[in-house]
């Protein structure tokens, strides 16, 4: 086809579309009614260089000339798109300049307007265009178009096109000068979408950088002022992405962008601080602080104490938070501007002495007063204003400092002296701002702080109320004090900083979770990464050496005390490896202790060394160093203890030193991931016991090979010459092992990670028919086989089921239909199969199968195994005696918990049935995965929980009560149930729930009389919302 048989067919639609304008309100966009393959059809053969937009230009002749303005617009429209998809390379300067001025011309014609617009910022984005003609653009829109009668897309186009020419014709602009100013001056004057004053704010900014505004300066800083302060509320789900901040920061920048504006914004910014709304208060407060550095501190000079009144009452009776964060940051930027300002005669103070003088005024007749009411306030005042530069801190210390220190001598209530000490405080960190925190080498020529003359006044003060026995918030206030010394540079010496950092570390050692403990924690934090040799050399082997002796003595208290300093230290990265290290040392030493009281302990480290590797985003190239020893050590130390049969060594403690082991796995890279379990195949040299024909058969060592093997990369190497062999074996070692289930876990586990991951092992297709035929047939589906060997093979079997599920082979969901076969069971293996289901949909915590292990998982695999499973468990329930419908609930509790909540809620009206008779049933688990199912109901699908209410709140109510605990309500299932009824007069009608009221408040009150305070807290609450129900949500 020819480019006019094209645009023939592409202008087909017209009729239809002006046909339609003429019925329709508002009429269709011009641009929908364009068949977009008609448009790829012209810009191809324009592209492929067949022909030109110029000859496009003439085919459309009869449209852009025609006397009907919507055809007219139909025409411009569609060379428009054609111009924004053509190459830039089939767009010469020539054309460029022939179709701008066409495009121009179209500028009085108002239903083309926005096509013409888009075609020049197309024409511009080009860079075909030449400057010349680029130039007469904003000078065409500026004298033919009103820009703000038109719609919020055509005016967004012309601050798009005035940014693209700031971008590539910054000169040209700069010829149009004051013109340009005043144009847009017209075109932004009345805006008000917010698209559109972001982008006219940052077009301001550019304006006044660039461009000689000064005949225009007032104008322009009115048409932006106007909209101060703006308010904005987005819509919900609002697609543009545009939040009420985005627009106050644009429109505070252009305010704050040049010094020409400040004499219009000055006296305005002090009205708007008189507001009576906190938010207009909190934004002239921000803008103040946004405008003093660029508008110099002379500006303020003639309202200074004006704007000191409106700021100091801020700050002492603040609208809120916020405002008098504000404040405090409008107060240091007014000081920092008004340090750089020079008096305009000698016998005056200097404005900066003139501010600060009216500061410690009011601060200092405030410190006087014996109730201290305004001390508080104050004391952030002069921080704020002694932040800012070097000379206001040594005023505001000089002359306030010592007041306040002979106010403190002179008081002796606690609470008032805990003010005064937290003012001291603000002074050592204005102090830090202003000087800097300790520098190595050069120091000997830099200023020193004015606080250095009383250092030793300040560290005699701060000691012995840390040391005292007294109030609390006053030893908290003292310990901010010394860690602000030790931050600040010059102030203590090694042996002061020494005398600190023991301080901390019996604090650290001291009794858990009390505001002492836990603002040592913040402390040594902060001087880990500032004192952090220091840290290294005095803290750290303090905090383990007590970790060691209170392991030894059994005290949890402390061990609980010392692990919460090891994590705190280990958010350091220097400290990070030192920990690590350390940690995995004890743990080694209590693994070889085997003493029965300590094993608590043991777990209490455990649980805190992976906690500290769970943190570690990205380690270090030392902790990667060391991570190989560190596991090996681990595993080493937990199959000696093993062996031994030591009783601090059991199942538990394995599983929770697999779980280090497999975030130690996951740390390294392929290659040390393939060496480690090279070294772990290296041992059958040493321990060939433990070992048969390459299969690790000790109970432990099995386990945490498999934890390795499940958590390396799908890259690895691993040293197994055939797979069929490797799992025969270690399936008959699982087998023969009397029923040890870590070591059947570890074949199941092994097996299935390999299956899953494959690494590249032959002989995988020959293990599965041996094992379907040797195994699985003979062994788990013939009922007279002994228990323990079809347990294990179950156990073997749904890990194999799961590796292929995740894979999504065909092959995964019939053995899953046959686990679920097992549920029918009478006497056999069906909550076993309930368990296996488990296995199969959830997350292993030890990371087996995980996508953090590199399994090979496909989209959607849990939604793929509940729609698998829920049809057979829902109909094995309805056919079962009432004797075994137990496995089928479990079944279905370990599915329900293991879905997205969206695949959830469609299925929920149809499970309500199965979900009630589960709450008969005394297993608490069971209950305890039912009420999370219906704690999802009541706040995602509360219609359905009202339908069934009646049937709902009677066993809830039961299992709330402690004569019922025979039943299986421990005090988990008591709290739940309690819980879920307390929800329901949030989310239910209360029409519905009022006839059950009185049952409901006379039912709880045994509840409130619970042996267990978490039971009666909550049976309180409950019943405290039933006896006055909120509106319902």
């Amino acid at each position: 086809m020819s480019l006019a048989a094209f645009v023939e067919r592409a202008l087909r639609p017209v009729a239809a579309a002006a046909a339609a304008s003429l019925s329709s309100s508002p009429p269709p966009s011009l641009a929908d009614s364009l068949p977009a393959d008609s448009i790829g059809d012209i810009v191809l053969e324009i592209n492929a260089a067949r022909s030109t937009l110029l000859k496009l230009v003439e085919c459309l002749g009869p449209a852009l000339t025609d006397l009907d303005p919507f055809k007219r617009a139909q025409g411009v429209s569609l060379l428009a798109s054609v111009i924004a998809k053509t190459d830039r390379s089939q767009i010469s300067a020539q054309s460029a300049t022939v179709l701008s001025q066409f495009f121009l011309s179209r500028l009085d014609d108002q239903p083309s307007v926005e096509y013409a617009l888009l075609a020049l910022l197309s024409l511009l984005e080009s860079n075909a265009l030449l400057k010349t003609d680029q130039i007469s653009i904003p000078t065409r829109i500026f004298a033919e178009l009103n820009v703000q009668t038109f719609q919020q897309s055509v005016r967004m186009t012309v601050f798009r096109i005035f940014g693209h020419l700031f971008d590539t014709n910054l000169e040209g602009l700069k010829r149009l000068g004051t013109d340009f100013v005043f144009g847009f001056i017209h075109v932004m004057d009345g805006e008000k979408d917010p698209r559109n004053l972001m982008l006219a704010f940052r077009l301001v900014r550019r304006i006044v950088a660039h461009l000689d505004f000064a005949k225009h300066a007032e104008d322009l800083f009115e048409v932006v002022f106007c909209y101060f302060p703006i308010t904005f509320r987005p819509l919900p789900n609002d697609p543009y992405g545009i939040t009420a901040e985005d627009l106050k920061g644009a429109l505070r920048d252009a305010v704050a962008s040049t010094p020409a504006f400040a004499g219009y914004a000055v006296p305005l910014l002090l009205e708007k601080l008189s507001s009576d709304s906190a938010a207009a208060k909190r934004d002239a407060m921000d803008a103040v602080a946004a405008c003093a550095p660029v508008y110099g501190g002379q500006v303020f000079l003639p309202k200074l104490n004006l704007f000191w009144d409106a700021l100091r009452k801020e700050m002492a009776q603040p609208m809120d938070p916020a405002n008098e964060l504000a404040a405090a940051k409008a107060i240091r930027e007014i000081t920092k501007a008004l340090s750089t300002t020079v008096s305009m005669s000698s016998k005056r103070d200097t404005p900066l002495e003139a501010f600060i003088t009216m500061i410690l005024d009011d601060s200092i007749k405030s410190l006087e007063d014996v109730e201290l009411k305004f001390a508080k306030p104050c004391g952030k005042i002069m921080l704020a204003a002694a932040s800012a530069s070097e000379p206001s801190c040594n005023m505001i210390v000089a002359k306030a400092l010592p007041v306040v220190l002979n106010v403190m001598d002179k008081e002796d209530a606690p609470s008032k002296r805990k003010i005064l000490v937290d003012i001291v405080g603000d002074f050592l960190v204005a102090s830090r701002l202003v000087y800097g925190a300790p520098k190595s080498g050069g120091d000997e020529d830099l200023v020193g702080t004015p606080l250095q003359p009383f250092k030793d006044r300040l560290f005699e003060l701060f000691m012995p109320i840390c040391l005292s026995d007294g109030y609390v918030p006053l030893k908290l206030a003292a310990l901010r004090g010394l860690t602000e010394m030790v931050l600040s540079w010059s102030l203590l010496s090694d042996a002061e900083d020494k005398v600190v950092l023991e301080l901390v570390q019996m604090w650290l050692l001291s009794e858990p979770e009390t505001q002492l403990h836990d603002k040592a924690l913040e402390t040594i934090q902060t001087l880990a990464d500032s004192k952090t040799e220091a840290v290294l050399n005095i803290t750290v082997p303090a905090i383990l050496g007590g970790l060691q002796e209170a392991r030894s003595d059994n005290n949890v208290d402390k061990v609980t005390a010392a692990l919460l300093s090891c994590r705190a230290l280990s958010r350091s990265k220097p400290m990070l490896p030192v920990i690590v290290g350390s940690l995995a040392q004890i743990v080694n030493a209590a693994l070889a202790a085997q003493v029965l009281a300590s094993r608590d302990v043991l777990l209490q480290i455990l649980d805190s060394l992976l906690a500290i590797l769970n943190d570690v985003a990205e380690p270090s190239a030392e902790l990667k160093d060391q991570t190989p020893k560190l596991l090996l050590s681990l595993v080493d130390a937990a199959v000696t203890a093993h062996r031994s049969s030591g009783s601090s060594v059991d199942k538990t403690v394995v599983h929770q030193v697999a779980h280090n082991v497999a975030v130690l796995t996951r740390l390294v890279d392929v290659d040390t991931q393939s060496l480690l379990v090279e070294q772990l195949h290296a041992t059958q040299g040493t321990s060939p016991e433990m070992w048969v024909r390459g299969v690790p058969v000790q109970p432990c060592l099995a386990y945490l090979y498999a934890t390795v093997v499940a958590n390396v990369s799908n890259k690895a190497r691993l040293p197994i010459p055939g797979f069929a062999a490797f799992a025969n074996d270690f399936v008959s070692a699982a087998l023969g092992a009397s029923g040890d289930m870590l070591l059947v876990e570890a074949a199941a586990k092994t097996i299935g990670s390999l299956v899953n991951k494959q690494h590249g092992l032959p002989g995988i297709d020959v293990f599965f028919s041996h094992f379907q035929a040797a195994v699985a047939e003979p062994v788990l589906f013939n009922v007279s086989s002994p228990a323990g060997h079809r347990l294990a093979v179950l156990t073997v079997y749904s890990w194999i089921a799961k590796a292929l599920v995740l894979r999504a082979s065909p092959l995964g969901y019939t053995m899953l239909t046959r686990v679920l076969g097992l549920l029918a069971e009478t006497h056999g293996l069906s909550l076993a199969a309930a368990q296996a289901v488990q296995s199969i949909i959830a997350d292993d915590a030890e990371g087996a199968l995980t996508k953090s292990a590199h399994a090979t998982i496909r989209m959607l695999f849990k939604q793929r195994v509940y729609n698998h499973c829920l049809p057979i468990v829902a109909s094995g329930f309805r056919d079962a005696e009432d004797a075994n419908k137990a496995a089928y609930l479990h079944a279905l509790s370990h599915l329900l918990r293991n879905v997205p909540k969206g695949v959830l809620l469609n299925e929920l009206p149809k499970l309500l049935p199965m979900l009630l008779f589960s709450l008969s049933l005394p297993e608490a688990d069971l209950k305890l995965g039912t009420l999370q199912t219906i704690e999802l109901m009541v706040t995602e699908a509360p219609s359905v929980v009202a339908e069934q209410i009646s049937a709902i709140v009677p066993p809830l109510l039961s299992m709330s009560l402690y004569a019922n605990r025979s039943f299986g309500n421990d005090p988990r299932v008591r709290v739940a149930a309690l819980k879920v009824i307390g929800l329901l007069v949030s989310h239910v009608p209360y029409t519905v729930l009022h006839p059950y009221k009185p049952r409901v408040i006379r039912d709880l009150a045994p509840a409130a009389d619970d042996p267990k305070r978490v039971v009666r807290r909550e049976a309180a609450q409950t019943r405290n919302i039933w006896f006055m129900p909120a509106p319902t949500k």
